[in-house]
């Protein structure tokens, strides 16, 4: 066999394209899938598959092939990657979204972890959950950081359950990301904790969430302070379990201010 050195395609789930609203955009079915490409390790070995998968896609008009800031944003309980994604599709500056798919069959999308509505202070079953997936979060982070372009370490945001693994890596993985934008998430006091200081954290939550109490997120991040942490909670009045234009604008303001600049 020749020893020139091959190229392995990925595939990706293209998105279905429909309009906004003032929450996370609603199911829609994968569509045809396209091709990113990975460098095999060795010519006699298969490249090593990715931690978790994924749907892939570059802001802003920018070229995928240059280097960029990595975001890996987290859907929430029921959800799927190819819905999730399109949060961002408006973001105003160039960086590649990576948005990965959770383990577990939930309905007609998927979830990261066991889960009781509304979210618990303390539930080891979620704990256990959360600390797994957390750990898988910050593997694919590792491995999209040696086969992609990138600028700096990624930064890490979701929604609900995405928002909770978003504090999670933030605490147990500080060494991974650049930072955390939490949007409506919260974590068991057993996990406020890690074994390092913090990454920075810009937390978006709305006062009246019912399903991951707004009390919740506004403990953890005056425990994260009280510990040193870069930690804020931007609150947004009335606004409950969902993402209307003022939380996403606040979200993309986080993440140019986490994210590393394009040189």
């Amino acid at each position: 066999m020749s020893g020139r050195r091959r190229w392995w395609g990925l595939a990706a789930l293209a998105l279905v394209v429909c309009g906004c609203s003032d929450r996370p955009p609603p199911q829609a079915p994968p569509a045809a899938a396209e091709a990113a490409r990975v460098e095999a390790p060795a010519a006699d070995a298969p490249p090593a598959a990715a931690p978790l998968e994924f749907v892939e896609r570059v802001t802003a008009g920018a070229e995928s092939a240059k280097a960029l800031p990595l975001i890996i944003a987290v859907h929430g309980l029921g959800d799927q990657p190819e819905n999730f994604v399109r949060l961002f599709e408006g973001l105003p500056f160039p960086a590649r979204v990576v948005a990965p798919r959770g383990p577990i069959a939930h309905g007609r999308g998927r979830s990261w972890f066991p889960i009781r509505i509304p979210v618990r202070a303390d539930d080891p079953e979620m704990e256990a959950g959360l600390r797994a997936s957390a750990a898988k979060l910050a593997d694919l982070a590792r491995w999209l950081t040696r086969r992609r372009p990138t600028v700096g370490r990624p930064v890490i945001t979701g929604f609900s359950q995405g928002g909770m693994l978003s504090f999670a890596v933030a605490i147990a993985h500080p060494d991974v990301i650049a930072g955390a934008v939490p949007v409506a998430g919260a974590l068991p006091t057993a996990l406020w904790r890690g074994p390092g200081p913090t990454s920075p954290v810009v937390a978006l939550h709305g006062s009246d969430d019912r399903v991951v109490p707004y009390a919740g997120a506004e403990r953890l991040v005056e425990a994260l302070v009280e510990e040193g942490a870069a930690a804020r909670l931007e609150t947004f009045p009335g606004v409950a379990h969902r993402v209307p234009p003022a939380v996403r604008r606040a979200l993309y303001g986080a993440l140019a201010e986490l994210a590393p600049a394009v040189p």
